[in-house]
């Protein structure tokens, strides 16, 4: 039987269109679910006469770093528990029409690799690599969204995206201040834990133009929204705004509060209601058995 044989590396991931297409073998490891779901895509062209798609992908095998649980999360979307439910169950819920097939052996394999999945530090550079080879540029957001990567996985290890690209010698003329990435990297640490909408928002409009102002605004800011950015500097850097506050303890902010009532004298005490619910590694923290 004739076949028709396409070897594509980095060529064909989109913008290619050939639904006659019926087998793809995945060679290349890439670390994007986007260049993945892509070279997938590719495939799943419908077209007269073709009953199924059949994927055979080595890499797996072949690649130690490849992330079993990335992939199937992209097909199924679903929790890492969930996720190790459905192999074991034999993938019940994939799309209608598809099927995973996997034997004993290999069923063992990919539950042991999704449990031993960690971002450690050479993992997260491994992915930066894999992204800065494949978009020739670093994009932070892009990288978050795209290579199950959290800013904490990052930023716990004293470092920005940028610093550790440096680091890898990934950005070339990018000079790494180690003092300046731990500042950098605990500041947004910090502020990438917030949940609170109504001051996203409020940043969002100020930062820029506090930028454009070079420090300065242009109009003036009202009681809350001068609380909102005294908040800000202290969730940032962790200090106050005056040399008479630099031995205060640090705090992290953790969102608005409205007044509700007080009692007693001497000490005083006040009853807050935030606005919106108390971060989740707050209570994981304060919970005691």
């Amino acid at each position: 039987m004739h076949r028709d044989v396409f070897r594509m590396p980095n060529i064909y991931n989109e913008g290619i269109d050939i639904p006659e297409v019926n087998t793809v073998l995945f060679l290349r490891p890439t670390e994007s679910l986007t260049v993945f779901l892509q070279q997938l895509g590719r495939e799943l062209r419908l077209c007269e006469g073709k009953e199924a798609l059949t994927v055979l992908d080595f890499v797996g095998q072949a690649h130690q770093k490849y992330s079993f649980e990335d992939r199937f999360k992209a097909l199924l979307s679903r929790s890492r528990k969930t996720i190790e439910q459905e192999i074991k169950m034999g993938f019940a819920n994939v799309p209608r029409g598809c099927s995973i097939q996997l034997e004993k052996q290999a069923q063992d394999y990919i539950l042991e690799n999704i449990r031993n999945a960690i971002n450690t530090k050479r993992n997260i550079i491994s992915k930066l690599y894999d992204l800065i080879e494949t978009k020739q540029e670093l994009k932070v957001r892009e990288f978050f969204e795209g290579y199950h990567v959290t800013p904490q996985d990052v930023y716990s290890k004293k470092v920005t995206v940028v610093g550790l690209a440096a680091q890898a010698g990934l950005l070339k003329g990018y000079q790494v201040d180690a003092d300046r990435e731990r500042l950098l990297a605990s500041a947004l640490g910090r502020l990438s834990l917030l949940n609170s909408r109504r001051w996203i928002t409020f940043m969002q409009k100020i930062l820029p133009e506090i930028r454009w102002g070079k420090g300065s605004l242009g109009h003036s800011l009202t009681g809350g929204e001068r609380t909102m950015l005294i908040m800000l500097h202290y969730t940032l850097w962790g200090k106050g705004l005056s040399d008479l506050d630099r031995f205060a303890s640090p705090f992290t902010c953790l969102g608005l509060a409205d007044f509700q009532s007080h009692y007693g004298s001497a000490p005083i005490s006040i009853v807050w209601k935030m606005k919106e619910p108390l971060p989740g590694f707050v209570l994981k923290k304060t919970v005691k058995v």
